[in-house]
């Protein structure tokens, strides 16, 4: 019947479960928002935007999600409601975004602002990315170097020290300490099997609540580099919030979609 049509669940394509948890590029998600506000804006009705834009679509995992995306909207379902189902590819502010544009009616102008700031967040990205290239290459050079020193520079120093029988400098005595260490094959097996269950036991408790308010905490108090992140949280919700409510967006919403973005 109609009424059992109406409440069985949108069937998925492409694997419903696979693609909760996959990923799509930052450049394909900006020309998705960029392409779904343009449309809109130029009146077309959001389930036919959809269609048109996984038409056009490359073969790949956003193409699915959005053909998924726009089965669920013709079954009724709330344009945020169907994004809230790929949480790897729309965030808690994007979809609380689409959430508020939804009551506002300006879900046009809103999925622009997104793409705006999608678009900002990529290029910070790539420049942060490019300002560490350099001392990236240095950090190599310098751990190459130290390297070097301390299993071939250092052990001909010490023969030549221990022919004379003079004492070696204190700093030297701890960096022969310190190669040996890493030369003894039992220690290094020790070491390795120590550090790598502590990595992957910290990288996921970084996820976690409780590590992501410390790791927070940090990043707020490091000297110089804690108050250039405050700045950038602040300037950048600012922005937002200006835009949301320049849209219609009510000022509570508009904390909430904050408060989302930075969780």
């Amino acid at each position: 019947t109609d009424k059992q049509r109406q409440n069985s669940p949108t069937p998925k394509i492409g694997g419903g479960q696979r693609l909760y948890t996959t990923k799509v590029k930052q450049a394909e998600l900006i020309m998705f928002t960029t392409q779904l506000s343009v449309m809109l804006d130029s009146g077309v009705v959001l389930s036919d935007a959809l269609d048109a834009i996984a038409e056009q679509a490359e073969h790949g995992a956003l193409k699915m999600i959005v053909m998924n995306v726009a089965e669920t909207v013709k079954s009724g379902e709330n344009f945020s409601k169907a994004l809230a189902e790929y949480p790897k590819v729309f965030n808690s502010m994007f979809i609380s975004m689409v959430k508020a544009s939804e009551a506002s009616g300006k879900m046009a102008e809103m999925l622009g602002v997104l793409s705006g700031y999608l678009s900002f967040e990529s290029e910070t990205r790539k420049r942060i990315k490019g300002a560490l290239t350099y001392p990236f290459i240095m950090a190599l050079m310098a751990v190459a170097a130290t390297g070097t020193l301390m299993f071939f520079v250092l052990p001909r120093f010490m023969k030549i020290y221990e022919a004379r029988g003079a004492a070696l400098p204190k700093i030297t005595q701890i960096l022969v300490s310190f190669s040996k260490i890493l030369g003894d094959f039992r220690a290094m097996t020790i070491m390795v099997t120590v550090l790598i269950p502590a990595s992957i036991a910290l990288y996921y408790w970084a996820g976690t609540p409780s590590g992501r308010r410390v790791i927070d905490f940090l990043k707020i108090r490091t000297p110089v580099l804690g108050t250039m992140f405050v700045d950038m949280i602040v300037t950048r919700s600012m922005r937002i919030m200006s835009t949301m409510v320049n849209t219609g967006v009510s000022l509570l919403d508009a904390v909430r979609v904050i408060q989302s973005s930075c969780e």
